[in-house]
């Protein structure tokens, strides 16, 4: 008969201790133990490799079939106005404050009103119908390079018809109003103004190389005739005036500030005819892009993937604290 093992204090507080550790590492004691997560992430390395594999797969066939976007920008400067001042004649300037005349020269007051112009719903309106760009604004999904033409998204737009399709559920017609182009050339649309040189730049971003240089040209040429329209019209009603007070007036120094009101006038309104870049002058004209800005394939894929990972690693870890919980 073996005699009775006796433990001593030694060995108890040695056994004691080899049980905190092996509870420790046991894979069930906790949910966020970190010897559970690796374990659990190698028990289903499987699914993870194949789940972020069709991800990546999956992420690299949406890149691919994302259409190119092109930008096009231009640089300008304002134009300086000469000849047109009032100086010091602060008794015409008053006088012509208080009939509703403006004759501020400042080219930087006049490119200050012709930007804040440009982002107006009215002006952008106005050109989206002048140049016939809802179609192309809002019905189409990409450019195809081969035909060179525009891939229209069809279930809105008949390209054979030239027409808007009808919704069928709704019986409401897919054609957009003229707030949702005004919403969408705003936001292919950038205006950026140095403040230290005042250059300002203006680019627009499309799926056709093409177009947006056209567009681009088209949406200067319109602000410098809109300013230039603006200001011909105020200085013939100015002139005209000015020409009836003439004759309403019997003080001869009322007449003499008058004629040179109507002098100021004439030369800005001689002005608007001789200058072709009214407000904004090009220093580079709109260049034909040759490379996209958009999209970042490679980046997108690159993101994608990671997310793709963690995601997997996320859905293993949860897979299995729920079938353990069962």
């Amino acid at each position: 008969m073996n005699p009775p093992e006796i433990k001593t204090p030694i060995n108890s507080a040695q056994e004691t201790e080899a049980n905190e550790l092996e509870v420790s590492h046991d894979p069930n004691s906790s949910p966020f133990d970190i010897y559970l997560i690796i374990k659990t992430l190698w028990q289903y390395k499987l699914f993870i490799l194949c789940f972020s594999c069709v991800y990546a797969i999956c992420t690299i066939v949406y890149a691919i079939n994302l259409p190119n976007i092109y930008r096009s920008e231009t640089l300008l400067a304002p134009v300086s106005s000469q000849g047109v001042g009032i100086g010091g004649k602060s008794q015409l300037g008053g006088l012509a404050s208080l009939a509703g005349i403006n004759l501020s020269s400042s080219s930087t007051d006049k490119t200050t009103l012709a930007l804040a112009t440009l982002k107006t719903r009215s002006f952008l309106e106005n050109f989206i119908i002048k140049h016939n760009l809802l179609v192309p604004l809002l019905a189409a999904e990409a450019w195809d390079p081969k035909t060179q033409t525009f891939v229209y998204n069809e279930e809105i737009y008949d390209v054979e018809n030239n027409n808007w399709l009808t919704n069928k559920e709704t019986n409401q017609p897919y054609k957009p109003s003229l707030w949702w182009a005004y919403k969408g050339f705003s936001n292919i649309l950038q205006v950026t103004q140095d403040n230290n040189t005042s250059l300002i730049k203006i680019s627009i971003e499309h799926y056709s190389p093409e177009h947006v240089r056209k567009w681009l040209g088209w949406l200067i040429e319109d602000l410098n005739q809109h300013m230039r329209i603006q200001d011909e019209l105020e200085s013939k009603a100015s002139i005209k005036y000015l020409t009836k007070k003439i004759a309403e007036t019997k003080i001869k120094n009322m007449e003499m500030m008058f004629y040179e009101l109507i002098e100021e006038q004439s030369q800005k309104l001689m002005l608007t005819k001789i200058k072709k870049e009214y407000v904004l002058k090009i220093i580079e004209q709109p260049q034909l892009p040759e490379e996209k800005v958009k999209p970042k394939r490679a980046m997108i894929v690159l993101f994608s993937s990671f997310f793709g990972l963690i995601l997997s690693m996320f859905l293993a870890i949860f897979y299995h604290y729920i079938k353990n919980r069962k």
